[in-house]
């Protein structure tokens, strides 16, 4: 009986000593990389869903939303299907020339740059990024040409930035107008996320009918 016992008091012995080891040996994986999931969790819940590329936005993407033109004012108006000779990108511009008409363009990235039509009857407009200083763009060309580069952001920090654009109501002594025209933009950066469509669903219903 007591030889038993002694069997039985090493085997629990023997058991206690092989989870005291796998404790241990838990315990200085740890300690050997103290922080390392905390941090790795962090790391990626700040990644970005994908790298930065090169996105272009034409003028006629309406919205309020990111990637999209927000047209304020009662002078704008909007026409596609124009080609040569002036070209403009994907045909179509957005136009403007009461004064205080504007527009603003909101993207996640680090550049942008933006586009026009310059024309003899364009005038001067005034573009500010983030509610900085705006900086001043003159609109005129002696010819209708589309698809000019206006002006380019420095390099941003990354996230989000809203350019605005607003007619001031002058014009270049050579011009005959002050319009003030948008084609696009293109800029560096992440695309808006995906618009998802709320679905309505009916508990009465009994399933899908194939």
């Amino acid at each position: 009986m007591f030889h038993g016992s002694r069997h039985r008091v090493l085997a629990f012995a023997a058991f206690v000593a092989v989870m005291l080891s796998s404790l241990t040996g838990l315990a200085v994986i740890a300690q050997a990389s103290p922080g390392q999931g905390a941090s790795s969790a962090t790391r990626s819940s700040l990644s970005k869903a994908s790298a930065d590329a090169t996105y272009v936005v034409d003028d006629a993407q309406q919205g309020t939303g990111l990637d999209e033109f927000d047209y304020v004012g009662s002078g704008w108006g909007h026409a596609s299907g124009e080609g040569a000779p002036a070209n403009p990108y994907d045909g179509t511009n957005s136009w403007t020339d009461d004064t205080g008409d504007k527009v603003s363009f909101t993207f996640v990235g680090t550049r942008i740059t933006f586009y026009t039509i310059t024309d003899p009857s364009n005038g001067i407009g005034a573009l500010s990024l983030d509610g900085g200083t705006p900086a001043t763009l003159d609109f005129y060309g002696a010819t209708r040409t589309g698809d000019v580069a206006l002006w380019t952001s420095p390099t941003l920090p990354e996230g989000q930035h809203t350019l605005t654009l607003t007619d001031t109501g002058t014009k270049d002594a050579a011009s005959t107008g002050d319009n003030i025209i948008v084609d696009r933009v293109s800029y560096i950066g992440q695309p808006a996320p995906p618009v998802h469509t709320a679905i309505t669903v009916d508990p009465t219903s009994g399933g899908r009918i194939y």
